[in-house]
């Protein structure tokens, strides 16, 4: 399966793809979690395994690393948030951005 990402627009502007696997699973080809358990994948493939399933993602880029506090007011302001539980792997970038995200 492939997902190809194309944004125009003003330049410069940050973007995050957000990438979320049931927790309890193992990944690697990643950054390490950070504290909030977030990972990046800055090139190449990713592979997360869960039992005997195996999902293979990629390739990576990271051009920054802000992801927290997506949510934007209308949540923050209540204290509640979009984020799932799970595994968190990121992809990001800026404007204008053209990537093709493979899964297999």
């Amino acid at each position: 399966m492939q997902l190809e990402f194309e944004l125009k627009g003003m330049k410069g502007v940050p973007l995050t793809i957000e990438l979320c696997f049931k927790e309890g699973g193992s990944l690697t080809g990643v950054t390490a979690a950070d504290a909030n358990g977030n990972s990046f994948l800055e090139q190449g493939t990713g592979e997360y395994r869960y039992g005997n399933d195996v999902i293979r993602f990629g390739p990576g880029i990271v051009s920054h690393k802000r992801v927290t506090n997506l949510e934007g007011e209308r949540y923050s302001t209540h204290f509640g948030t979009l984020r799932t539980s799970g595994e968190h792997v990121y992809i990001t970038g800026t404007t204008p951005f053209k990537h093709v995200l493979n899964f297999s």
